[in-house]
């Protein structure tokens, strides 16, 4: 038994052209279907690190195998308002060679390769309907001036 919230990771999927993989959850997913967010989200497994979790959760639901992985945004815990049933998240940035997503259909619908200046600038004017938490992390990461190459420079660590 831990105490506190459980550890998890949300991670943006970025090719060598830096353009960022958005997902659609499946429409049969329970929470959030249809809704579009970041690539990857899950739980380590006991005595897993996040960055070996995103890693191992791409290959299973994208078909895809992450080159570097950083953290950019370290675990936070959620606010004490959220805190009942909310996740201590870190987020990451894995790197991929090739960008051909083969989804999960039970996980995902659809996948999207974009522009992070793009995706910011739909995030802005409401113009793109993201889960809200993702939402929320779009704007820390702009709001940190993380986009494209510049992941992973700075307070970021690799994996």
């Amino acid at each position: 038994m831990t105490d506190g919230p459980p550890l998890a990771f949300s991670a943006c999927v970025v090719a060598d052209d830096d353009r960022l993989l958005l997902m659609r959850r499946a429409f049969s997913q329970k929470v959030e279907p249809g809704v579009w967010t970041t690539a990857l989200h899950g739980h380590p497994s006991p005595g897993e690190l996040p960055e070996d979790a995103a890693r191992r959760r791409a290959l299973r639901v994208l078909g895809l195998r992450l080159d570097d992985v950083l953290t950019v945004l370290p675990a936070v815990p959620p606010p004490p308002a959220l805190a009942a049933g909310a996740s201590v998240t870190s987020m990451l940035v894995g790197r991929v060679r090739q960008r051909v997503v083969v989804p999960d259909p039970t996980q995902f619908d659809e996948a999207e390769w974009v522009r992070w200046p793009d995706l910011v600038g739909s995030v802005r004017d409401g113009s793109l309907r993201l889960a809200d938490w993702c939402t929320e992390q779009v704007q820390r990461l702009d709001a940190l001036g993380l986009p494209g190459t510049a992941w992973g420079t700075g307070a970021a660590t690799r994996a």
